[in-house]
């Protein structure tokens, strides 16, 4: 997983293709990173076991254009994530407001790397609404 990587570009349409593929997720321009991020937008008729988590958003993850991500995790599965340098803790989660699980994922640069970031963003996804998938569910 690469930091400031630039994205191969095979790996990045994988990994575009398969997370729009995620059951009531929408490809939208991101509501909470710069131009140019791609929000992962849940249908706002969709269940949420956790809206608390996504604080007013639809939006539980988005990716930046170099293939990086922020995803909003359960906070042991982020600190998990930063420990086994698959990613960065957000420097905000200490701030009000601000979800403790928010991580910023590193670029997949390999199709098993790809295959990591898939399943981080599915076990936000799952922590969100509630569901159980894995990332061989989103083919």
């Amino acid at each position: 997983l690469g930091i400031d990587a630039v994205p191969v570009a095979s790996v990045d349409a994988e990994l575009r293709r398969r997370l729009f593929q995620l059951p009531g997720v929408t490809d939208a321009p991101s509501d909470r990173s710069l131009p140019g991020a791609r929000g992962l937008m849940l249908a706002p008729d969709l269940d949420l076991a956790r809206p608390e988590v996504i604080a007013g958003s639809q939006e539980f993850a988005h990716i930046h254009p170099d293939g990086s991500l922020h995803v909003w995790l359960p906070a042991d599965r982020a600190i998990e994530a930063d420990r086994l340098n698959w990613g960065d803790i957000h420097p905000w989660v200490d701030r009000d407001g601000f979800w403790d699980g928010v991580v910023l994922i590193f670029t997949p640069e390999t199709t098993d790397e790809l295959e990591t970031v898939i399943q981080l963003v599915v076990d936000g996804y799952n922590y969100v609404v509630g569901t159980d998938l894995t990332a061989d569910d989103i083919p």
